[in-house]
Order: C-alpha cells, then sequence, then structure tokens
C-alpha cells in the first residue's frame, strides 16, 4: 500500500503471511488508518520554523503574491483568510489530517453561497 513520501522517495509497506483473508484486511486497515493519522509523514525540509498552517499560509503567499496580478492576489487571499486561515491558521501542520479537511469542507458545504454553485474563495 502507498502511505506517502518518507526520505523524498515514495514509501509502500507490505505485509504477508496471514492465515486468513480477515487477518490480511486487519492489517490492511491498520496501516490504512495509520498513514491517514500521518505515521508515514516526514517532518519538512523547508524551515524548521513553518510549524503551524498559519506560518506556512504567510510564507506561501509572500511567495504567490510575486506571481500574479494584484487583483488575482487579493480574490484568492481575501476568500482563503475568511475561509480557511480562521479554520486552521493555529494548527500544527504536522497534525492536520484528513478529518480537519473534510470538516472544513462540510463547513463550506453549509454556507448559502456554496449551495448555489459559488465557490468557497469568493
Amino acid at each position: 500500500m502507498y502511505v506517502g513520501f518518507v526520505d523524498g522517495k515514495s514509501k509502500y509497506v507490505n505485509r504477508a503471511g496471514f492465515k486468513t483473508k480477515t487477518e490480511a484486511k486487519k492489517a490492511y486497515q491498520e496501516v490504512k488508518f495509520a498513514a491517514y493519522q500521518g505515521e508515514y509523514r516526514q517532518e519538512s525540509n523547508l524551515d524548521i520554523s513553518l510549524r503551524t498552517f498559519g506560518d506556512l499560509y504567510d510564507f506561501w503567499f509572500a511567495q504567490y503574491k510575486n506571481t500574479v496580478r494584484g487583483s488575482s492576489y487579493y480574490v484568492i487571499k481575501k476568500g482563503l483568510d475568511k475561509n480557511v486561515y480562521s479554520y486552521l491558521k493555529n494548527k500544527q501542520l504536522k497534525s492536520i489530517t484528513l478529518i480537519d479537511c473534510q470538516n472544513l469542507i462540510r463547513k463550506w458545504a453549509q454556507t448559502s453561497d456554496f449551495n448555489q454553485g459559488s465557490s468557497p474563495l469568493n
């Protein structure tokens, strides 16, 4: 099973030697759960000071600003500030899970703008 990047390379986990199909399925689910929980995640080599989502967000926007027109930058920043940054800003990067992302999507889906086909970034 593919579990992500470790030391800059794709990481796969293999298990074998099960007596029953049920044992094999249980081991598969355990590895899958560990991967989703970040057990196989590698610490970022970008910058040790990028510990929270807010740190990464600020770093990324400083770079992004130089790659797009000013109007595009402000539209995207406004939407992300309102809908993503406020939700994740203080979360440690290594602790952000798929559940956090799913909860954020669920929050967007509950807004009337999102339900009418509008992007949550606007």
